[in-house]
C-alpha cells in the first residue's frame, strides 16, 4: 500500500471512529493487499472523550519527563560539584609513598631530606597479614607520609639496603605550596 493510501485508510477509519459508525470492521483494498481496521461502535463523545483523556495522559507523561529530567540535571549537577569538593577535600596536603619490603633480609629504607624546615615525615610499617609475627620472611609496606611545614621545595633522597636484596638510591623533589600541598617528584633512580 503506498504512503498516501495509507495515510487516507488511517483517516477514513479515524473518521468513521469520531461519527459514531456501527460496522464493526473496514477493510481497506490497496495494491492488491487487504488491510483490516477494527474500531468498536463509539459515540463522537466517548470519541472525544477518550482523545482528551489520552491527550491528557501524554501531557502528563511529558510533563513527569520534564520533570524527572529537570531533577536528574540538577542532580548530576550537584553531585559533581559534591564531588568536586570532595575531590578538593581529598586532594589531601599530604603525600605518602610506599615501599615494599619482607622480614628477616627485606630492604631497609632511609630518608634523608636535604632541607628538613620544608616538610616532615611518618614512617609506618604495614604488613599484609595480620599474623606476620607467626611467619618467616613476612611481606610488608613501609609507608612514609610527608607533610608540608612551609613553602618551598627541598630534595630528598630515599636509600634501600638490604644483605639479599637490589639495593637502590632513589632522587626526589618535593615542592611544598602556600597552601601546604606536598608534590613529590621522582627525578631517578640508581642501583647503588
Amino acid at each position: 500500500m503506498t504512503k498516501i493510501k495509507c495515510l487516507i485508510a488511517i483517516a477514513g477509519c479515524a473518521m468513521a471512529l469520531l461519527s459514531g459508525c456501527e460496522s464493526k470492521d473496514m477493510i481497506m483494498d490497496g495494491d492488491g493487499m487487504f488491510q483490516k481496521f477494527s474500531y468498536t461502535n463509539i459515540t463522537q463523545d466517548e470519541a472525544t472523550e477518550e482523545a482528551a483523556d489520552k491527550a491528557t495522559e501524554e501531557a502528563a507523561d511529558k510533563a513527569t519527563k520534564e520533570i524527572t529530567d529537570k531533577t536528574a540535571e540538577e542532580t548530576t549537577d550537584k553531585t559533581i560539584e559534591e564531588t568536586t569538593e570532595k575531590k578538593s577535600e581529598l586532594i589531601s596536603k599530604e603525600v605518602t609513598l610506599r615501599f615494599d619490603s619482607f622480614d628477616g633480609g627485606g630492604p631497609e629504607y632511609n630518608v634523608i631530606i636535604k632541607d628538613e624546615s620544608i616538610v616532615s615525615y611518618t614512617a609506618v610499617r604495614e604488613y599484609a597479614k595480620a599474623d606476620h609475627d607467626m611467619m618467616t620472611g613476612a611481606g610488608y609496606d613501609m609507608v612514609y607520609t610527608f607533610t608540608g611545614l612551609k613553602p618551598g621545595k627541598t630534595d630528598m633522597l630515599i636509600e634501600a639496603r638490604s644483605p639479599i636484596a637490589d639495593n637502590f638510591d632513589i632522587n626526589y623533589r618535593i615542592t611544598v605550596s602556600e597552601d601546604m600541598s606536598v608534590k613529590i617528584e621522582e627525578v631517578s633512580a640508581t642501583k647503588a
